[in-house]
């Protein structure tokens, strides 16, 4: 076997240091184009940082003003408790439902034993087709 007879393992071999080879140098171009964006990037960190101080004053001053207003409101309990003693309970001013739901279920009661011989004397009528059921537009 000379140099120049490598046989089929050499020569996969060299194939597959080729395609690596191809792959760096891709890689390498990535690097390069990355490089070129941290510049601009830079520029921009360096121009939030220096939006940071003024909107740190301006969160200051907000929360000295919410201080400030907190000051001169009193506390909504002082407010509170003098309407609680004008307003009665409404328990007292509203009688309980249960007294004026007894006399309608006493005239309800009637209403639905009348409702049976009417639904059977429409099914007929509908049965008998004298009456088209309503068609609804949905």
């Amino acid at each position: 076997m000379g140099i120049g007879h490598w046989g089929l393992g050499g020569e996969v071999k060299v194939m597959a240091f080729e395609a690596l080879n191809m792959e760096v140098s891709l890689w390498s171009e990535n690097v390069g184009a990355l490089s070129l964006e941290v510049p601009p990037l830079r520029q921009n960190v360096e121009a939030l940082s220096m939006e940071v101080p003024p909107l740190r004053q301006n969160v200051e001053a907000l929360s000295e003003n919410v201080e400030a207003l907190s000051m001169k409101l009193p506390p909504l309990s002082l407010n509170v408790a003098p309407l609680m003693w004008k307003v009665p309970p409404l328990s007292m001013e509203v009688p309980p439902l249960s007294l004026n739901v007894a006399p309608l279920m006493r005239k309800v009661a009637p209403l639905s034993e009348n409702a049976a011989p009417l639904t059977m004397k429409l099914r007929a009528c509908f049965r008998n087709k004298r009456i088209q059921p309503p068609k609804l537009d949905l």
